[in-house]
């Protein structure tokens, strides 16, 4: 089991900083989030020398909150390139009929013809009028259906959801896991912090063998403006605590 740093963690470095930072607190691999004006997050050229540079491979990519079908594709070429196996895509909007219909349909193709996982993540919990829901295919039977799952703890804690008995009805086809604590002030917030039952999701976890990522995804908050050794530290102390549990 490998445990990645999602570089959201440390939004608002540079992409070579954030391979360094978790070259040097230990981790696994990096899980980039793509950002679009954020050339760097997706330049195979450029991440393929970062990961030559500090050794360090990227184990999952994650596509922008909102995309198109154009965008997928060209994420597919892009991981392709750099070597990288996961792609993850958060449920799209409800209104995105093509879209929706281009994921369940076209995607089950793409994996067996590219060998590579696309994943559906579970969404925040929105509606339009307080009734219909914002997103399409954000349920534990669409993903189910999907056949690759994401979760991230934080925003199935934001929507109430029941951590444990979300992953035990999605085990069978998770891929990639993004982890985090959440208090009544803050979502993201450090492993060892807030109320969500992070240990017992490690521990079962290890129990049932998940061969997918662990991907570390805290608010960057935590590490803005900070010494380079702080940052390491604290990036550190988050590693230490999965390690704990998982290794």
């Amino acid at each position: 089991m490998k445990i990645v740093l999602s570089t959201s963690t440390l939004k608002g470095y540079g992409l070579d900083r954030i391979f360094k930072f978790a070259k040097d607190a230990g981790y696994d691999g990096l899980d980039i989030k793509v950002e679009y004006g954020n050339y760097d997050t997706y330049d195979s050229d450029y991440v393929n020398e970062l990961v030559k540079k500090h050794s360090l491979p990227v184990n999952a990519i994650e596509a922008p909150d909102t995309y198109t079908q154009k965008d997928i594709e060209k994420l597919i070429k892009f991981a392709k390139e750099i070597s990288c196996k996961i792609i993850v895509v958060s449920a799209p909007s409800l209104l995105s009929f093509s879209l929706t219909k281009w994921l369940k349909k076209e995607v089950p193709k793409i994996r067996r013809k590219e060998n590579i996982s696309i994943a559906l993540e579970n969404a925040k919990d929105e509606t339009y009028l307080g009734i219909i829901p914002k997103k399409a295919m954000n349920n534990i039977l669409e993903m189910k259906k999907f056949k690759h799952a994401c979760i991230d703890i934080s925003l199935l804690a934001d929507r109430g959801s029941d951590i444990i008995r979300t992953y035990n009805n999605l085990k069978d086809f998770l891929v990639h896991v993004h982890i985090s604590n959440s208090t009544k002030k803050e979502q993201y917030a450090r492993l060892k912090s807030g109320t969500l039952p992070v240990e017992s999701l490690l521990s079962k976890l290890k129990d049932n063998n998940y061969l997918g990522a662990i991907s570390i995804k805290v608010s960057p908050k935590e590490f803005e403006l900070k010494d380079k050794e702080e940052v390491v530290k604290g990036l550190k102390e988050e590693l230490e605590f999965c390690n704990k549990y998982v290794k």
